[in-house]
C-alpha cells in the first residue's frame, strides 16, 4: 500500500469516527506498520471493523488483526472434526500421517500436534477428545492471527518473534 492510499483510508476512518479523529502524526507513524498490506485489504478490514460496531477509530494493530482474521480460512469446526474422523476410519493409526492429504495445512498441523496415534487409539470418551482437539484448533487459529498481525515487528531478541521469523524464512526458501 502506498502512503497516499493510506492517507485516503485514514481520512475515511475520520469520517466514520468523527468524534475521535486520528491525528496526522499517528497516521504517518502508523503507515510504517501497515505498509506491507494491500490497500484493498486495509479498506475491507476498516469496513469490517465499522460493521462490527467498533466504537472508536481502529488502531493499526486492530486493522492488522482484522486483516489476518479475514484472511484466515473460515472452516467450520464440524468440518475439521469430520475430516479427522473419516481419516481415522479410513487409514487408522498405522498409516503415516504425513502421507494423508488433508484439506489444508492447518488441519495437518492440528493432527500432528494432537498426535495421530493418540487420535486413532485413545480410549478416552470421544466427546472429551473432540473438546480438547477443538480447543487446540482455536488456540492454533488465534496464534496464526496474532503472528500475522505481528509480521512487521523486528525480532528484537524476543524468542517468539525470532521463531516466527525463522519459520517464515524456512517456508519461503
Amino acid at each position: 500500500m502506498t502512503l497516499p492510499e493510506w492517507l485516503r483510508i485514514s481520512a475515511r476512518m475520520n469520517t466514520f469516527w468523527p468524534h475521535q479523529p486520528t491525528g496526522p502524526d499517528a497516521v504517518e507513524q502508523g503507515y510504517a506498520l501497515i505498509a506491507d498490506l494491500g490497500a484493498e485489504q486495509v479498506t475491507t478490514a476498516v469496513g469490517a471493523l465499522l460493521l462490527d460496531g467498533c466504537e472508536f477509530a481502529p488502531s493499526v494493530g486492530q486493522i492488522r488483526k482484522k486483516v489476518a482474521e479475514l484472511d484466515e480460512p473460515r472452516q467450520v469446526w464440524g468440518e475439521v472434526w469430520n475430516e479427522i474422523q473419516h481419516a481415522i476410519a479410513r487409514f487408522g493409526g498405522y498409516y503415516d500421517v504425513e502421507a494423508i492429504r488433508w484439506s489444508n495445512a492447518n488441519v495437518a498441523d492440528l493432527v500432528r500436534l494432537k498426535d495421530w496415534d493418540y487420535l486413532c487409539t485413545t480410549t478416552d470418551p470421544q466427546s472429551v477428545v473432540e473438546a480438547q482437539t477443538r480447543e487446540l484448533w482455536e488456540s492454533l487459529r488465534a496464534r496464526r492471527i496474532q503472528d500475522r498481525a505481528y509480521e512487521p515487528l523486528e525480532a528484537a531478541g524476543l524468542r517468539r518473534l525470532i521463531e516466527r521469523k525463522q519459520l517464515v524464512e524456512s517456508t519461503t526458501t
